[in-house]
């Protein structure tokens, strides 16, 4: 999950590295078929239990729709017991959009730890689960059995919020900042609020090496509420919370 402190810099460059790249990677790799179904809200049950859900609108609803969770004073990046998130996904690769789906649930696993089952189609369908650390969740050791369950997810949990806790940031709207230099450099400014899934949150703009993406986080939620990485006008990947449980 996402951590903070000195290693922040780091993690930052494996967003910008992973997904940024996300999008084409999976296409170049073969992994989707070379003419991909439109997958979203088609793909039958897999290891979270539930079948994907319709598509969801990336501008998300006014925030007086969503909840705050509370004060957004430290970020939360313990998953609970109960807690659920259906993800509408799509996929620019080349000017080709493919549409999909991610859900991930979580539960009681004893001794402390959490139990993560995982489905999603995004031209093929994947499942499973595992267990980790609440606190800590290993997705890449859990789903190394399913490497494209992996890639698939990669761009929504290495997310930049992680800068929102490092730069001591308010929320103010308009607020703004940068870090790193030359083709390293990134800069962010929020722009408001939105609420997905029926959750409040600050939405980021991020650039970096000419491309502007997005996100939308509530720190009281491990996981964003939207995410498009953008490469450029002609790939992306995108994540957008459509349901969720356990809050």
């Amino acid at each position: 999950m996402l951590q903070r402190g000195p290693g922040g810099t780091v993690i930052l460059s494996l967003a910008l590295v992973l997904g940024l790249v996300l999008a084409p990677a999976l296409s170049l790799s073969g992994c989707l078929p070379a003419n991909p179904p439109e997958a979203a809200g088609s793909g039958g049950t897999g290891g979270a239990g539930v079948a994907g859900p319709a598509p969801a609108d990336p501008l998300g609803r006014d925030p007086s729709e969503g909840r705050e969770l509370g004060p957004w004073d430290d970020w939360v990046v313990e998953f609970q017991n109960g807690q659920r998130f259906r993800y509408s996904v799509n996929l620019m690769d080349q000017g080709q959009i493919t549409r999909g789906w991610y859900d991930l649930a979580f539960s009681d696993a004893g001794g402390g730890r959490i139990r993560v089952d995982y489905a999603g189609n995004l031209g093929v369908s994947v499942s499973g689960s595992f267990v980790s650390s609440p606190s800590n969740v290993d997705w890449r050791s859990g789903m190394r059995d399913n490497p494209l369950a992996c890639a698939m997810l990669l761009g929504l949990v290495i997310t930049p919020t992680v800068t929102l806790d490092l730069v001591g940031l308010s929320w103010d709207v308009g607020a703004s900042w940068a870090i790193g230099e030359g083709q390293e450099a990134m800069s962010f400014t929020l722009t408001g609020k939105r609420a997905y899934g029926g959750i409040t949150g600050a939405v980021v703009e991020w650039t970096t090496r000419g491309a502007t993406s997005v996100f939308c986080v509530n720190p009281n939620v491990p996981l964003a509420l939207h995410v498009k990485l953008v490469t450029d006008d002609r790939n992306h990947v995108e994540y957008i919370l459509a349901e969720c449980g356990g809050f």
